[in-house]
């Protein structure tokens, strides 16, 4: 609504500040309220939960109104981010008891998906990023940052990496052009991904006003230092990235002290369905993830880099061998370990510290708690000696000490500081003289009166001479009339009462003028001091990341190790030729959760030797399959992390990818079906798989007629085989599937073991050699629980079709060169056979089964 005079003089002073922010929610202080108007009143209202009322704007009519307590703003930004919305605080920029008028206000913060610096907002084991993409060409230009760490990356990148990078990261805001930001909204929605998009004008991103932001903001004469001066797009992306972050937060970005270059060959990027599927991180209500298992982290920013490593592993073997040499360092001396935990368990969160020091965020309790980190930091140096020669001892001796910043601060603050400046609890006594004298007139004003009251007392002879206050006249001296012959000259006649006179000296009004203000002074002190050692601090900040990274690194490694000593986990050895082997390998997430008692059956890999280059693997649900697929990418993964491993003994290659087809999904926002999404993801892995990738696929073609199904399953494999050569488990009901193993040499079967003892089924969870005859849905039908009735009418009726039916097809046979011919019923044509033919009985019910069946009897008599 546009500002009119018929508005009032305070609804047009907020349509002034809106009107600077229209793609906001501008939360307004009003007193002790934050209110919104209008549209965001009602959006506000909504997403938060609390009542839309109105207000009188004057002339202009009534206008919605929601608002809230401004000490609930915690409670409600948080709501208003996580809803997608950018939210402006607007707060009161004087005091209003002293405005004459209306009370300045003006914004203070805009806090958005990706640019958030609340702790309410935060989630302390997980980085929140904000990218920015733009397409030059062929060439993708990405940025990305954590505001909250400091973290500022860029790179460039194919569109589709860029994309899987977003994914890799969670990234929770998008910046794109405008005029390319429905290409990417179809990318978003095709992935389902999280991130909110927001556009921006072209200008946003124009290379050249990119590196004089950047290099101003850095004090640098170019951008060769950060060895990204050749990233044009990746440039363009940074620039407008650091100008809408440094926008958001009124320029407080001093924090943000380097630029590092995302090399793309030297990580892994996982999608987000191989994400989901093999449980990396929790879903929604869940605990069983691999995240879960492997965190014995001590500190947050261990944990988030714990997450990175795991969603973003890496592709370079140097990189890969230092992670594991450091952990193992860690791993074969207990006492080290130990000793390391101890020191860390203290260590708070030093990197989202330095981002409240340099945004004077940070309170007296925070900056005290950064004197117990640095007072670590010798103790943990002093470690190194104990290491032998490698990553871990080099990482110990480097710590930056800063002894002389952890003396001041020791110096400089209580052991317990109040959480509040002004109450005199903050800094110790000596630190500041002047700071002294006002708590010292704060806290023993009265003492003072008392001694000057003696000390009159003895000088006049005056016994029953004392002190006095009352709100008209302050502090006074009162003497009776009796010895009013004594009173000196130097008494100041106040107030003449019917017994007595009230005086003051010049020196009692020095005294309630000193205690008067000592309270104004000491808060003023306080945060004049404080502000002053906040600052000083700050000027530390690229030093303190730099330790934040070297013990978030140290926090990793000593949970990698002490998961590996709980666990049994082994080091794996890093392979050349490609192949995959692991003895007796184990699923970390299902082993770790498994109830007391029970021991998980391991299961040993060989795979990508010209023998065995994919494995069709068949048996029954329940009987492991999909566990073991999950399995072996796992064990891969978390080699590539840098991380030991659950299994006897494990040598791993460097893979490009790891992709996963497991598990029935939709995306029923998008309209797509569980079988499209199959089909989307099958196309997603034959279009980016190499032959240095790692491919699972659980029952690829299910989720459409049984023929369709068999059909596309094996045209994949046979793609997979014959143009890409990725090492491949394919887990399958598909039976049929079987006889590509006759055609192909290195395709091999195998099957999940099942052992049938009457009419009880018994799971070993091995994986063997060879291939499983029956599928046991009915078998497993029962141990769901179903009904006995309907499990013995499925007998039944699986009894005549089996008769009625061949009992296997017929070869399924391929000629060279030729496209693949799918024979499934060879016989002479008949009605009731061609009916037969296009049952599909995965999709009907007994019911509908008995009705078929019962009408083919009928034809069959006729």
């Amino acid at each position: 609504m546009p500002a009119t005079t018929a508005q009032t003089p305070l609804m047009r002073q907020y349509e002034a500040i809106k009107r600077q922010h229209a793609d906001a929610i501008v939360l307004f202080r009003m007193g002790d309220f934050f209110e919104t108007f209008g549209d965001d009143a009602i959006v506000t209202a909504k997403v938060c939960g609390i009542v839309l009322t109105k207000r009188n704007n004057g002339a202009a009519g009534d206008v919605p109104l929601a608002g809230f307590p401004h000490h609930q703003l915690d409670i409600y930004l948080p709501k208003l981010v996580a809803a997608g919305y950018r939210v402006a605080v607007c707060e009161q920029l004087e005091d209003p008891k002293q405005a004459r008028g209306l009370v300045k206000r003006g914004i203070v913060e805009i806090v958005t998906p990706g640019v958030a610096l609340y702790d309410k907002v935060l989630e302390a084991g997980m980085n929140r990023y904000v990218a920015a993409l733009i397409s030059i060409g062929d060439t993708v230009g990405l940025a990305y940052a954590d505001v909250s760490t400091g973290e500022f990356v860029v790179g460039q990148l194919s569109w589709n990496h860029a994309l899987a990078a977003i994914e890799a990261l969670a990234v929770a805001e998008v910046l794109v052009p405008k005029p390319q930001a429905d290409r990417f909204q179809s990318e978003h929605a095709q992935r389902a991904l999280a991130a909110v998009i927001t556009r921006l004008e072209p200008w946003h991103f124009d290379a050249d006003d990119a590196r004089r932001v950047l290099t101003e903001h850095f004090g640098t004469h170019s951008l060769k230092g950060f060895g990204v001066e050749d990233l044009d797009a990746g440039i363009a992306a940074a620039g407008a990235l650091f100008r809408y972050i440094s926008d958001a937060q009124l320029g407080n970005t001093q924090h943000i002290r380097s630029l590092r270059r995302w090399h793309d060959r030297d990580v892994m990027l996982l999608d987000a369905g191989t994400r989901r599927n093999l449980d990396l991180v929790p879903t929604s209500g869940g605990r069983f993830s691999l995240i879960a298992v492997l965190d014995r982290t001590l500190t947050p920013m261990g944990a988030r880099l714990l997450k990175q490593w795991l969603l973003v592993p890496l592709r370079r073997r140097d990189a890969i061998t230092e992670r594991l040499d450091a952990v193992e360092q860690l791993y074969r001396h207990d006492e080290l370990r130990h000793r390391v935990r101890t020191l860390l368990e203290p260590i708070g969160d030093v990197e989202r510290l330095v981002m409240k020091i340099c945004t004077a965020r940070a309170t007296p309790r925070e900056l005290r708690s950064l004197a117990t980190v640095l007072g670590q930091v010798p103790l943990l140096a002093r470690l190194a000696a104990h290491v032998d020669q490698g990553p871990l001892r080099t990482l110990l001796e480097n710590l930056p000490r800063m002894e002389q910043l952890h003396e001041h601060i020791e110096r400089a603050l209580v052991d317990q500081p109040s959480v509040q400046l002004g109450s005199g609890g903050v800094f110790r006594p000596g630190y500041n003289p002047q700071l002294d004298a006002a708590l010292e007139a704060l806290y023993h004003g009265k003492e003072w009166l008392a001694r000057y009251q003696e000390q009159l007392r003895h000088q006049t002879g005056i016994g029953s001479l004392k002190l006095g206050f009352n709100n008209v006249f302050g502090y006074y001296i009162e003497v009776t009339n009796t010895h009013r012959s004594r009173v000196p000259d130097s008494f100041i006649r106040k107030q003449t009462l019917t017994n007595a006179e009230r005086y003051t000296t010049a020196e009692l009004d020095d005294l309630a003028a000193r205690i008067a203000s000592a309270a104004d002074q000491v808060q003023i002190l306080e945060q004049q001091l404080f502000a002053e050692l906040r600052g000083e601090i700050a000027e530390h900040a690229t030093d303190l990341q730099e330790l934040a990274r070297a013990l978030a690194r140290l926090d990793v490694f000593q949970s990698l190790a002490t998961i590996a000593i709980e666990r049994h986990y082994v080091r794996p050895s890093l392979r050349t030729d490609g192949v995959v082997h692991i003895e007796a390998g184990r699923h970390p997430v299902v082993e770790a959760f498994l109830p007391p008692g029970q021991h998980f059956q391991p299961n040993s890999t060989l795979l990508g030797t010209p023998e065995e280059r994919i494995h069709i693997i068949t048996g029954p649900n329940m009987a492991g399959k999909s566990c073991y697929l999950r399995q072996v990418g796992l064990i891969v993964l978390m080699a590539h992390a840098g991380s030991f491993v659950p299994a006897d003994r494990a040598e791993i290659p460097l893979v490009d990818r790891i992709f996963t087809r497991v598990g029935a999904q939709d995306n029923l926002g998008a309209g797509e079906s569980t079988f499209l999404v199959e089909m989307q993801e099958a196309a997603t892995i034959v279009n980016n798989a190499t032959r240095e990738s790692l491919i699972l696929l659980d029952e690829v073609g299910r989720g459409t007629a049984t023929r369709e199904g068999i059909a596309i399953a094996w045209a994949i494999v046979e793609y997979l085989y014959h143009r890409i050569g990725a090492k491949t488990l394919f887990a399958t009901h598909y039976r049929e599937l079987t006889e590509l193993a006759e055609h192909y040499p290195g395709i091999v079967c195998y099957q999940a073991e099942v052992k049938e003892v009457g009419s009880t089924l018994l799971f070993p969870h091995r994986i063997v050699r060879g291939t499983s005859d029956h599928s046991f849905g009915i078998h497993v039908a029962q141990m769901a629980g179903l009904p006995d009735a309907i499990v013995e009418r499925a007998r039944t009726i699986l009894s005549q079709l089996e008769r009625t039916s061949p009992s296997a097809p017929e070869p399924l046979r391929i000629a060279a060169e030729q496209t693949v011919q799918l024979s499934i019923f060879e016989a002479a044509p008949d009605p009731i056979r061609e009916q037969l033919r296009m049952l599909d009985l995965e999709r009907m019910t007994p019911l509908q089964a008995f009705h078929v069946l019962a009408e083919l009897i009928e034809r069959a008599r006729q």
